[in-house]
This record gives C-alpha cells, structure tokens and sequence, in this order.
C-alpha cells in the first residue's frame, strides 16, 4: 500500500521502436516501453523497492545508470523490466535506452520544446484526461519492415518484398496528437494529424 498511496496520478508512456536484430529470430521487433508515474513521496517509494530487493527470492539484481538506483527484474526468455525511482518519478521500462532516456532527460531539450510537439499542442485542449503525442516514423517503421520482410503475415498471391522503401512513405508518416476529455455522453477520444501549409 506504501507504493499504491504514493502515486500521484499523473502518467507518461513512452514506446520506442524494438531493436530488429535482437528479435529477428523470433519475429518482428516488439516495441520498447517506458512508463512513469509521479509520486507524492519519492523517497518513501525508494525505501520500498530497496526493501523487496533485500527480501528473500528477489529475482532481479541491483544496478546503478548514472547514479541512480536500477532494479533489473527478468520478464522471460530475454526480456528484462527496469524500475527507478527518478526525481518525483517512478519508471518501469522494458529497454535500459529507455530508463537511460529519463535519467537524462533532465539535461536535455524537454518534448514541449520540440517544434512538431509545439504545432500540435495549439490544439490540444487546456485540461485533458489522457493526452499522447507519437512520432508516427519511428512508430511505423519496424512494422512496415516486418511485413515487407514476410515476417508479421503472408498474404497469398502478394509479393511484400515489392512495397516501397519506408523512406518514400515518410511525407505521410506524420506526428500525431491525441487527447481525451470528460463530454456529458462519458468520455470523447480525438486523435488528429496536421495538414500541410
């Protein structure tokens, strides 16, 4: 209950396009995964995770990125999931770039920053109950890979080997905005792409 009480309410997801090589023998590349929830009491929910790693049967190892504290936990065959409490943030991430990407972030020019998140933000509204923001190129392009490569699905009497190259796609692969808003009917999902001026 310690951790459960300490969450804010406030989340972030973040995916990022899975690495191609490491899943080739098992298929397309699954997408990486970082999610973040803000915290009403960061050190109390240090003081939680460093007490179930030092319980008997912990499956994970402890790290440290950066001089922050990591809990590595194996998810399966090959998959591990990194968890750290960062600033007022506790992270769950699939993918160590992931985890890496937030001890950083700190440092670096914040997503608001960026001028494609700037030209979708004036349409978002004031107060909003889940709002995404995807960069559709780098969200396409390992799908489009695997199935122009045969790897997700064959379809009978289709040569897939023959669609373009995803570089000639990317004038349509835009960013995209999403939001959803309380309407009086439940809640209203809008998800939109920009024109071209």
């Amino acid at each position: 209950t310690d951790l459960l009480d300490n969450i804010e309410g406030r989340m972030t997801v973040a995916t990022f396009p899975g690495d191609e090589e490491a899943n080739a023998a098992e298929g397309p590349a699954i997408p990486q995964l970082t999610l973040t929830l803000s915290l009403k009491d960061a050190d109390a929910v240090k003081g939680v995770l460093e007490k179930g790693a030092k319980a008997e049967g912990f499956p994970g190892e402890v790290t440290e990125v950066e001089g922050q504290t990591v809990y590595v936990i194996p998810t399966g065959p090959a998959g591990t999931l990194s968890v750290a409490v960062i600033g007022k943030d506790l992270v769950f991430s699939t993918s160590a770039g992931g985890l890496e990407a937030v001890i950083a972030g700190e440092s670096r020019e914040p997503l608001a920053a960026s001028d494609e998140y700037k030209a979708l933000a004036k349409h978002f509204p004031a107060k909003t109950s889940i709002l995404s923001f995807t960069q559709q190129d780098t969200q396409m392009q390992s799908a489009y890979e695997s199935l122009k490569n045969g790897g997700a699905f064959n379809i009978e009497g289709f040569d897939l080997s023959k669609l373009p190259e995803f570089e000639e796609l990317l004038k349509y692969a835009k960013p995209a905005g999403s939001y959803a808003v309380p309407d009086e009917n439940g809640t209203l999902f809008v998800g939109f792409t920009l024109a071209d001026e």
